[in-house]
């Protein structure tokens, strides 16, 4: 087993010392990714919505195409050229706002109305809870830039993805779930089951020189990235990189590795879980989320 990338963990309750913030520094320069204790995210509600999906992804695919934000298996497209072998659905993208059809358990797990906030969802509400703490953290204390990452409608345009990989589905010349990739937007943050080891990996960007996606992904060194309770992973997205300048920070390359084709019966499904903040996918193609 290859050692595991162990990244600096940004608790937003408390008071950051001066080697905490230099180590979220040197991460989001070297790998573009940090953990952050997010347990609000990962609580009895997840436990639910985690089920819920799992039902969903198993209906017939003519039930989950009458699903507003629907992609079926094989339909997303890294770099325009290459399927994911996934399954997904949206929540809340520019072209859904108008709500998910059935099934309704999956729906309702996500667009929960809040009994003391009714304009805002389950999830709208408790990421809105740590948004601004996030963008602040990480431009303000820690990156030392004035550079406005929210306030306009197209920086808080946010969406909820969800996705499905099935080791059954797996063509025997596939050996990733998601080939190594940058997303767009800020920043994506990746709720993941407690799977110590689910496939992600992510690119040492100091192990090349390339830029691109494409060739750090033939060239870079990729390090697993453990799951872990009440923490999610926050990806540096491809926007931020530019707004921030790519001598603060790198937008993360990373992939999601498959089992090997004699395990792949063995396996069980794969649940991930996204909030991409100000993504703006290419036209004609799908956000590839992991």
């Amino acid at each position: 087993m290859a050692s595991t990338l162990d990244l600096p963990l940004l608790d937003l309750s408390g008071d950051r010392d001066p080697a905490t913030i230099t180590n979220i520094q040197k991460a989001l320069l070297r790998y573009g990714a940090i953990r952050l204790w997010a347990p609000s995210l990962k609580g009895a509600h997840f436990l639910e919505l985690q089920q819920n999906a799992r039902e969903f992804f198993q209906l017939p695919v003519d039930v989950k195409a009458e699903t507003k934000g629907y992609t079926g298996f094989d339909s997303e497209l890294i770099r325009g050229d290459t399927p994911i072998p996934k399954e997904s659905v949206y929540f809340f993208r520019a072209s859904d706002l108008q709500g998910n059809p059935p099934p309704s358990s999956l729906r309702d797990s996500v667009i929960v109305v809040h009994e003391t906030l009714p304009e805002l969802t389950y999830w709208h509400k408790k990421w809105k809870l740590m948004k601004d703490t996030i963008f602040s953290a990480i431009s303000n204390d820690i990156l030392d830039s004035s550079i406005p990452l929210t306030g306009t409608l197209q920086l808080d345009q946010e969406s909820f993805g969800i996705n499905f990989y099935d080791p059954k589905q797996l063509d025997n010349k596939i050996i990733e779930y998601n080939p190594p990739h940058m997303d767009t937007g800020t920043l994506v943050v990746l709720i993941r089951d407690d799977n110590a080891h689910d496939g992600l990996e992510i690119a040492d960007l100091r192990s090349t020189d390339k830029l691109g996606s494409k060739e750090v992904g033939q060239e870079a060194t990729f390090v697993p990235v453990p799951a872990n309770p009440d923490e999610v992973i926050v990806l540096v997205g491809t926007r931020l990189q530019r707004l921030l300048g790519r001598d603060k920070v790198r937008a993360c390359v990373h992939r999601v590795q498959g089992p090997s084709t004699d395990r792949r019966y063995m396996e069980e499904v794969r649940l991930s879980f996204t909030i991409a903040c100000a993504a703006s996918p290419p036209p004609g193609t799908q956000p590839s989320s992991s």
